[in-house]
């Protein structure tokens, strides 16, 4: 699994989020233009509203949007779950056939099941090449190991809820929460200190 940081909003549109909220634009800095340079004043702003008053509903105003290559059909119906932030563009099995995909699963640590899907992958690949089966027909085969890719946008808030869900220690299914914690890893280190808290949680673990 692999993911890569496509884009990222800028700590400034929180900053001004934030300070409309009290009307205390004088306290901070002047921004005419998005980033992440940011004063001192506004980072501990956003640490203390953030982080320490639970106000996160700020941090919506920033998205990230990412890459995520060779997750499993399991992890996609667990994503199903998570609607609020965060939105999802996958690659169609209705217009990629199986040869698009590569036919790449997600390995078990049971080599007995490991080996079943391999053949029913190898079973899916010879009907392909034998018989004329559309895209669609042929996908109703597919096994929940197969990878797909997709694009991911998410806001802050979205992704603390996400990790916190589906993160490391957690009782999710391990791909799943080697999703989560790569998106994690994917942030900019600029805005690394949004995720405090959740990053102190997770050094406990």
């Amino acid at each position: 699994m692999k993911v890569e940081l496509i884009e990222a909003g800028k700590l400034s549109s929180l900053v001004i989020g934030g300070r409309i909220c009290y009307n205390s634009y004088h306290r901070g800095g002047d921004y005419n233009s998005p980033t992440d340079d940011i004063t001192d004043v506004d980072k501990k702003y956003l640490d203390k509203l953030i982080n320490r008053s639970g106000h996160r509903s700020i941090s919506r105003h920033l998205q990230y949007v990412m890459r995520v290559s060779g997750i499993s059909t399991k992890t996609l119906l667990a994503c199903t779950r998570h609607s609020i932030g965060i939105n999802f563009s996958v690659m169609s099995s209705r217009f990629c056939k199986l040869n698009k995909f590569g036919a790449s699963t997600t390995k078990t640590p049971n080599k007995a099941v490991n080996d079943l899907i391999d053949k029913h992958i190898e079973a899916i690949i010879e009907l392909n090449n034998t018989a004329k089966v559309s895209a669609e027909d042929l996908a109703m085969l597919y096994p929940q190991a197969m990878h797909y890719d997709l694009v991911v946008s998410i806001n802050p808030e979205a992704m603390q809820h996400f990790i916190d869900m589906r993160g490391e220690g957690t009782h999710a299914h391990y791909d799943i929460q080697e999703m989560a914690m790569l998106m994690l890893d994917a942030i900019p280190d600029t805005h690394r200190f949004l995720y405090k808290t959740l990053e102190d949680k997770l050094d406990e673990i």
